[in-house]
């Protein structure tokens, strides 16, 4: 997920991996949505690289946690095309980071799929509110919206996306027809408070991590990459089973290629980005 049509490539099946950061800011809302529910069961539908279930195993250790997508990823549980799942067991918390172009599809599929007092998190751009495709759903259900006044770079190259983003939050099919919201609420997620001390606002961003702190935790914070593991955190454009050795910094490509794939592009033979300096 990340803006279109902005002069820039777009990732093959939407594949834009989300921040480990982002989703942590989301623990607390989480473990309130499930304070009621021993061993809950969760599932990611478009787990792609792992990027959102390598935060929630780390602090929902007693959750089952089920990780899928379409694609053929390292460490999914499944390759299975969500949108045609079918009488799965229901699950208590749906969350995932899906393809813009389906996701409404997939939060209406999810709502279908949790408990009757089982939740849907989606992270979104918040222009998810605009076009006419979704009016009558966001009308009749308002999601909350928990929205990070930090913007989220989907890309290797680090660069942030043109909007903000935010998990919006639905409940089930059940709950939406027997008890529809009149609105929805909005917070805001502490994603501008330096993730050492959280009690300023962070001043520079970890270029292992992504995480920000401020100028007294930066020199000796401990790089949340090795909390969620060392693998690979950007994945082959060509190739998404294959960790990628560098990252375009041609204006508007930014694309990330395996050894392979980036000697090619380098000398021009694979021209994704059409750009003369690539």
């Amino acid at each position: 997920m990340s803006s279109a049509n902005r002069g820039s490539e777009r990732s093959a099946d939407d594949f834009y991996q989300s921040p480990h950061w982002i989703v942590e800011a989301m623990i607390p809302r989480i473990k309130h949505l499930l304070r009621d529910v021993e061993n809950p069961r969760i599932w990611e539908p478009c787990a792609g690289a792992g990027r959102i279930t390598r935060v929630l195993k780390h602090f929902f250790p007693e959750a089952i946690i089920y990780a899928s997508d379409i694609g053929d990823f390292d460490g999914i549980d499944e390759r299975i095309d969500f949108l045609q799942c079918r009488d799965r067991s229901e699950w208590d918390l749906i969350i995932s980071n899906p393809p813009f172009c389906l996701a409404l599809e997939c939060i209406q599929h999810a709502q279908s799929l949790v408990t009757e007092r089982g939740h849907v998190l989606m992270l979104e751009r918040l222009n998810f509110w605009g076009t006419k495709k979704r009016e009558k759903f966001l009308f009749w259900d308002p999601p909350h919206t928990n929205i990070s006044p930090r913007r989220a770079s989907f890309l290797p190259s680090g660069k942030c996306d043109s909007i903000e983003y935010g998990f919006f939050e639905f409940q089930s099919t059940w709950r939406m027809n027997n008890f529809p919201k009149e609105f929805g609420e909005t917070r805001l997620l502490p994603t501008m408070l330096c993730w050492g001390c959280g009690d300023v606002q962070y001043n520079k961003a970890c270029a292992e991590c992504n995480y920000g702190y401020c100028k007294d935790c930066a020199p000796e914070h401990d790089c949340k990459r090795n909390l969620f593991g060392k693998d690979a955190l950007w994945y082959c454009y060509n190739h998404p089973e294959r960790p990628m050795t560098d990252a375009c910094r041609a204006k508007g490509c930014s694309l990330p290629f395996c050894a392979e794939c980036w000697a090619e592009h380098a000398q021009g033979k694979w021209r994704a980005c059409m750009v003369d300096d690539a």
